[in-house]
């Protein structure tokens, strides 16, 4: 089951708790929740996955989330998250996310069997086109601006950088309400 882990879990690894399935979030840090316990899970060899539960503090992307979860571990005291990489935060955000969630047998990469969930990313952008290295440059540049199409299992809906099958103006409207209703 997923669940939060912060600076209290660093007494806790590489404890039998860990070896449960968890996600690592970034509001936490911003509400002073300490350190994300994720890369010193992920190295104990817990499956761990990214997740956000408020965007009251931070955004709800999941690139934000992951150059977040990388800064947030390569920067953490004492220097131990110096061999976190950008590509351990893309699997965190992909197939152990998957796995995470119990769904590793769907989603998460592509293999046969699995739904063809995947997004395009524009390459065109400053700080993507001269990237030498296209996964440190996904999680550590692109943000949601860079998603150009996406298809879940198989089917567009989002190409040419617009929504499809979708009334967008009828879903920011109910999301206004919603807010508002909230806030009364």
């Amino acid at each position: 089951m997923p669940r939060h882990r912060h600076h209290h879990a660093a007494r806790l690894v590489p404890h039998p708790a860990l070896a449960r399935p968890h996600r690592g979030h970034r509001a936490g840090a911003a509400l002073g929740l300490g350190y994300p316990v994720s890369g010193r899970a992920r190295a104990a060899g817990a499956p761990t996955g990214l997740g956000i539960d408020t965007v009251s503090c931070a955004p709800g992307d999941m690139f934000s989330l992951m150059r977040a979860a990388y800064l947030l571990e390569r920067g953490r005291p004492g220097g131990g998250g110096m061999v976190f990489t950008t590509r351990d935060v893309l699997r965190m955000a992909t197939v152990e996310g998957a796995e995470v969630v119990g769904l590793g047998d769907v989603v998460g990469s592509l293999r046969p069997g699995k739904q063809a969930d995947l997004q395009l990313l524009r390459t065109d952008t400053l700080g993507m086109a001269a990237a030498h290295d296209p996964i440190g440059a996904v999680v550590l540049n692109a943000d949601p601006s860079a998603v150009e199409t996406v298809l879940v299992s198989g089917r567009a809906v989002k190409r040419g950088g617009q929504m499809l099958h979708q009334d967008l103006a009828a879903v920011l409207a109910s999301l206004t309400e919603s807010a508002d209703a909230v806030t009364r």
